[in-house]
């Protein structure tokens, strides 16, 4: 599968992986929140991104 095929831009800011259906963001937190993210900081992240938190 090629890279162009398998990661589809969803020009939201995410990226769709096509073979595993997860979604992720173009830009890590340190380039979204100008900051550096501990475990526990990035799993909350995560979850609040997703509208779990």
């Amino acid at each position: 599968m090629s890279h162009s095929i398998r990661f589809k831009d969803n020009q939201d800011g995410t990226l769709t992986d096509t073979k595993t259906t997860l979604r992720w963001l173009r830009e890590d937190g340190w380039q979204r929140e100008g900051k550096w993210f501990s475990w526990d900081d990035a799993k909350d992240w995560a979850l609040d991104m997703n509208g779990i938190k």
